[in-house]
């Protein structure tokens, strides 16, 4: 598909439009994204992006953190992510995306599942999901006795025993909001950046040309001037 602005037919963008909470811009601006790096491979640009594209589609690094977001993102489990499941992902992430829809995306997160439209009883957090987690990056310098501790305080303040259900960190998340602030990206900030830059580039470019051709006429002034002496 190229890295340029990729033309979506009408009939597509009204559907990606009723899917998510973007507009035909912000649509458009993540088309280009997620096809610039779905050419990064050796097959060109296939159309889907695998675990380390999404990696860094979404500046993230490798982790059990990343493989929970993939799996969620991947909808249909086939090891990929298509365009319309990034898209549909990143309506939730994006500061358009409501309350409910970023509470069952953090839930999941934790769940290690996969992002249903409902949350059933099944679901729940085990004190194994969450040392999955905190045995990741920085805490993983912390010893098992301090990790069961931090995770035994945690199902605590939860008011859980074994497992956390969905209602239990429903109503935990209600009184701490800010548990939700990482579920957010400005996808519009970096739309808008990017075109800034992209507008810079083309700027320079143009300019760039503007003083090649200067100094090719230039040189041709000088070359005729030596050969009338």
């Amino acid at each position: 598909m190229g890295q340029g602005a990729v033309k979506i037919p009408k009939k597509q963008m009204k559907q990606y439009k009723k899917w998510s909470h973007f507009d035909e811009d912000e649509i458009v601006a993540l088309h280009t994204h997620f096809h610039k790096i779905s050419s990064t491979n050796e097959d060109g640009d296939d159309n889907v992006i695998d675990k380390g594209e999404f990696a860094e589609s979404i500046h993230m690094d490798e982790g059990p953190f990343l493989d929970r977001m993939f799996n969620i993102f991947d909808d249909d489990g086939d090891g990929t992510i298509t365009f319309e499941e990034f898209l549909c992902g990143m309506s939730i992430l994006c500061t358009k995306g409501n309350k409910e829809e970023k509470l069952k995306f953090s839930f999941t997160v934790y769940t290690a599942g996969r992002l249903h439209n409902s949350i059933s009883e099944e679901d729940v957090i085990t004190k194994d999901d969450l040392k999955q987690l905190l045995k990741y990056k920085k805490f993983a310098t912390l010893d098992d006795e301090l990790i069961d501790d931090i995770i035994e305080k945690t199902f605590e303040d939860f008011g859980a025993k074994d497992v956390i259900t969905y209602q239990q960190y429903k109503d935990y998340v209600e009184k701490h909001p800010e548990l939700l602030d990482n579920m957010t990206v400005n996808i519009q900030a970096r739309i808008a950046h990017r075109k800034k830059r992209a507008a810079a580039e083309a700027a320079a470019k143009a300019a760039g040309g503007e003083q090649s051709t200067a100094d090719t006429s230039a040189e041709k002034d000088k070359n005729l001037a030596e050969k009338q002496k």
